[in-house]
């Protein structure tokens, strides 16, 4: 098993090192997808704890990554409704841990897929 995830993380080095900043943006918001996904599974199975991880992996990567990422200068209206979009799912996010309430991580998975496929737009567009 060592080997495996041995073999995930060279990959996954790898694949960060030779990402574009555009590419490294889609892999956080696929990363935080992938963390709420786990946490809906989670909860349904009742794991509470494990629920909980996962919600706050998402939300870090949002926090310290995808609103870190922002350039607030350069980046305009554009960089400000994606701040309000991220602070959004922060706070949904929080909400849905601690009522539960699946319906509230699937909205942030919807919200959050919906700028990705803008996100990936604008790259195939460039």
């Amino acid at each position: 098993m060592y080997g495996a995830k041995a073999y995930k993380s060279v990959d996954l080095n790898t694949a960060v090192i030779s990402a574009s900043p555009h590419a490294l943006i889609t892999m956080l918001m696929d990363e935080a997808i992938k963390r709420m996904r786990l946490a809906r599974i989670h909860m349904e199975e009742r794991q509470f704890a494990e629920k909980g991880k996962c919600i706050g992996k998402a939300i870090q990567i949002i926090q310290d990554g995808l609103l870190a990422a922002l350039n607030m200068e350069l980046g305009g209206e554009i960089a400000l409704r994606l701040k309000g979009i991220y602070e959004y799912i922060t706070q949904q996010l929080v909400l849905a841990s601690a009522r539960n309430d699946d319906a509230l991580i699937q909205l942030c998975i919807e919200l959050l897929s919906e700028v990705r496929a803008g996100w990936v737009d604008i790259a195939q567009e460039g």
